[in-house]
C-alpha cells in the first residue's frame, strides 16, 4: 500500500538541526486512510523511492540498459559446455563492441546444485512483449558461434517469463558533484528518515553488488540501533544521530563499490570491452565485509 504523506518536522520544515529530542515521532499516512506513528522511517523502497522524494533528493537517472534476468536447472541432457559453467562462478559469455549485448552466467548457492542464473543486458530498445528478443539479440550481436549456441541453450531451458525484459534500469547519482550537495556527509537522510539499498545508492547493472550493499546496510543499521553496548549500559544517542551515524559509517564503502561498478559498466556498455576480473586487492577488501 502506498503512503500519501510522511510528517517529520525536521524534514517538512527543511530543518537540518538533528536535535536531541527522542520524544518526537514521525506520522505516516496511507491511501486507505491508515495513519501510523513511528520512531523513524527507513526508505527501502527501491531506486524509484518515494521516501527519497519526501527528502527532496534528485530522482534516479535512466541508464542506457534494458535487462533480462533468468535462471534454470541444468538437466542431465545438457551440453558438456553448459555443465562446465556450473563450476565457473561468474561466466561472461558475450560482449558486443557497442554495448548492444552482454550476457553473463552465475552459479547459484551450493545448496542449489545444478542451478544457474543469467543476465542479459542491452542498449537496444526492446518491445516488452517480444519473447524472441533475447534469441535475436544473441544471434545478431554475439561474436563467437560457440557463445551463440551456449546462450541459446540457456534461454531455451529458462522459463518463458524470464524472456520478458525488465523496464530500463535507473541509477542514483552518487557522483562526486552530487555528493557535495549532501549536508551531513551521508546520502541525503534527514531528521528521523534514512534510506537503504537502491533507494540510497542504486548502482549500474554490472556485477550484482547492489543487493549485497543493501544487505550490508541492514546489518549496520541493526547494529547501530542495538539498545546496549558492550558494558550493558543503555546507549544515550538520539535517533537522529544514530541515523546520521549509519549513513556516515556506510558511505565510504558504498561509494567505493559504486564507483567501481560505474567504471566497469562504462567499460562494457560504452567501450564494448569485457571488464575482466576484479583485482585481488579489491576483492580482498570487499570480502572482509562489515
Amino acid at each position: 500500500e502506498e503512503f500519501t504523506e510522511i510528517m517529520d518536522d525536521n524534514v517538512n520544515n527543511n530543518n537540518n538541526d538533528n536535535g536531541d529530542d527522542d520524544n518526537g515521532v514521525i506520522k505516516v499516512s496511507f491511501q486507505s486512510g491508515l495513519d501510523l506513528v513511528a520512531d523513524f522511517v527507513v526508505g527501502a523502497d527501491g531506486v524509484h523511492s518515494r521516501v527519497r522524494n519526501v527528502l527532496g533528493l534528485a530522482p534516479p537517472i535512466k541508464s542506457e540498459t534494458t535487462l533480462f534476468r533468468g535462471s534454470l536447472q541444468v538437466p542431465d541432457t545438457a551440453s558438456i559446455e553448459l555443465k562446465g559453467c556450473l563450476e565457473g562462478g561468474m561466466v561472461p559469455l558475450a560482449v558486443d563492441e557497442k554495448g548492444k549485448l552482454y550476457f553473463v552466467l552465475f552459479n547459484f548457492h551450493e545448496r542449489h546444485p545444478g542451478r544457474l542464473a543469467w543476465i542479459l543486458s542491452t542498449s537496444i530498445d526492446v518491445r516488452s512483449d517480444d519473447k524472441m528478443a533475447p534469441f535475436a539479440l544473441v544471434q545478431d550481436h554475439a561474436k563467437e558461434e560457440k557463445d551463440v549456441r551456449l546462450i541459446k541453450e540457456v534461454l531455451a531451458l529458462s522459463d518463458e517469463d524470464h524472456l520478458k525484459p525488465y523496464p530500463k534500469s535507473s541509477i542514483v547519482d552518487l557522483s562526486d558533484s552530487a555528493v557535495d550537495a549532501f549536508v551531513d556527509g551521508g546520502w541525503g537522510g534527514r531528521g528521523r528518515i534514512t534510506l537503504t539499498g537502491d533507494a540510497a545508492h542504486g548502482m549500474p547493472p554490472t556485477d550484482g553488488y547492489g543487493g549485497s550493499m543493501a544487505m550490508e546496510d541492514a546489518l549496520v543499521l541493526t547494529r547501530i540501533f542495538e539498545t546496549t553496548n558492550n558494558n550493558n549500559a543503555v546507549t544515550n544517542i538520539s535517533i537522529e544521530d544514530r541515523l546520521r551515524k549509519f549513513e556516515l559509517e556506510r558511505f565510504a564503502r558504498v561509494k567505493k563499490v559504486y564507483d567501481n561498478q560505474c567504471e566497469r559498466y562504462n567499460t562494457r556498455m560504452r567501450e564494448g570491452k569485457r571488464p575482466g576480473r576484479q583485482s585481488k586487492e579489491f576483492m580482498d577488501w570487499l570480502l572482509v565485509g562489515v
